[in-house]
């Protein structure tokens, strides 16, 4: 997947989410089906995430601390991403999606 074009970049703050949320349909606006990647930050209190479609909970997940980063790679992980905060603090994610145009 080289000759990526990074296309939209957009900032979601998961305030009181207490279950796992999908970032494509917070950003339906940004993410279409040509989008092939997705750079993902974390900045500010932690998150918790699976890529495989599983619901993440403050204590079950993949642990994405404050200043992490990860990468999805190809529709089926897009489609699949769930997180939720860590915590009972907002958690603040960064999302940069690319496609191959």
């Amino acid at each position: 997947m080289s000759h990526l074009k990074p296309y939209n970049a957009v900032t979601i703050t998961l305030t009181g989410v207490s279950s796992a949320v999908n970032i494509t349909s917070l950003t339906t606006t940004y993410f279409n089906n040509d989008t092939v990647q997705a750079f993902v930050t974390c900045e500010s209190a932690a998150a918790r995430f699976f890529y495989d479609g599983s619901a993440p909970t403050t204590d079950v997940g993949h642990l994405l601390n404050n200043g992490d980063n990860l990468t999805l790679e190809g529709l089926n992980e897009l489609l699949n991403f769930r997180v939720c905060p860590d915590t009972t603090s907002d958690s603040k994610l960064v999302v940069t999606y690319s496609n191959a145009r």
